[in-house]
């Protein structure tokens, strides 16, 4: 690529709010220089806390505790990076794209130069010092950087060859959401699973409004949505029933969506659950034979409740079950692992490995 025209581009002014327009004919570095010339400010080394080490920053002639007043090298180098090996994707690109490229590049920037100098001060005790009991602020000062990487995570989703998206699962309730974090980790070791879990509320009249609200907020923000639910018997055979209405519009794909027949609890292996519960100081003097035999296809929550008054909305028992199953389904034997597969819980499992 030798050059690009933009036309009538608005790119950010220095302070992130204002913008002003950029028109003409760019190369690659010619437009890295542009977007450094009028966003990078100048900035005395000495005063970040990395400046006693950072291989960017040059003395100064007059006093050799300072340093000269230059323009971030990290930032620099971060932006013409950027720039140089991510502009291929403008290639015939519209002017819409033009405009949300410039968008990340600047999003991506704020990040870095932020960041840098907000860990800068972390370590650098004599500032922490000179803030006195100001100083324990700094470190929530820190939180907005979210808000720039959902923007940059905005931005980046126009372009699938530099931003798959991260995944998102949203769970009904915490025991699901507590069951795929023990399942996913134990102590020091975890697997390799990247996305997102979190909880959309549960069962209510305000559901359908509640997850369009989630939906439309974390799309925006770049994230690729997965949903599980519950069909509490009823379900119409096709997987996704409960949120047709989001698969028509367009909101989630039917392919990433998991529901259970009943729900998370009766989804359970009924030997798994039966030592669970035993462990927990339930079922004293159950079999296992009778606990399988009077659970068999009916929803699990009522039928502990009325076969032996175990009451799983109380003592955050369905919590308390739901680390204690992921937990075991975490350190599984491999040569029961197919068996498992099998089972509706399985089939769940099976789709959490397949999240991107």
């Amino acid at each position: 690529m030798n050059s690009i025209e933009f036309e009538n581009i608005k790119i950010y002014e220095i302070n992130g709010y204002t913008r002003k327009s950029l028109n003409g004919e760019f190369t690659p570095l010619e437009l890295s220089e542009k977007l450094v010339n009028e966003w990078i400010p100048y900035y005395e080394c000495h005063k970040c806390g990395k400046g006693d080490y950072c291989k960017y920053t040059i003395p100064h002639p007059a006093n050799p505790l300072r340093k000269r007043d230059i323009k971030c090298g990290v930032a620099i180098d971060a932006l013409k990076n950027f720039v140089n090996k991510t502009i291929f994707v403008l290639d015939n690109a519209s002017r819409s794209k033009k405009q949300k490229y410039l968008d990340a590049a600047f999003h991506f920037y704020k990040y870095v130069i932020e960041s840098e100098q907000w860990n800068g001060s972390f370590i650098d005790n004599e500032k922490l010092d000179w803030w006195g009991k100001h100083a324990v602020k700094f470190y929530s000062e820190i939180l907005p950087i979210r808000d720039t990487l959902n923007e940059l995570g905005n931005c980046l989703k126009e372009f699938p060859e530099l931003y798959e998206g991260t995944s998102l699962l949203l769970v009904e309730g915490e025991s699901e959401k507590a069951f795929v974090e023990n399942l996913r980790s134990d102590g020091e070791i975890s697997k390799t699973w990247q996305f997102i879990v979190e909880s959309y509320g549960g069962k209510g009249n305000k559901l359908p409004k509640r997850i369009k609200m989630l939906l439309d907020d974390y799309q925006k923000k770049g994230y690729l949505i997965y949903i599980q639910g519950d069909e509490d018997g009823n379900g119409d055979g096709t997987g996704f029933d409960k949120f047709k209405e989001y698969v028509n519009q367009s909101y989630i794909v039917k392919q990433n969506i998991f529901q259970f027949k009943y729900d998370f609890e009766s989804s359970i292996p009924k030997k798994l659950l039966y030592h669970v519960l035993l462990d927990f100081g339930y079922l004293e003097n159950v079999s296992f034979e009778k606990f399988r035999r009077v659970t068999e296809d009916r929803p699990m929550n009522s039928c502990l409740l009325k076969e032996f008054n175990i009451d799983t909305n109380i003592d955050n028992l369905k919590v308390r079950i739901a680390k204690a199953v992921g937990n075991a389904i975490f350190h599984i034997d491999f040569r029961i692992l197919d068996q498992f597969y099998e089972t509706e819980l399985g089939a769940f499992v099976r789709f959490l490995e397949k999240i991107k």
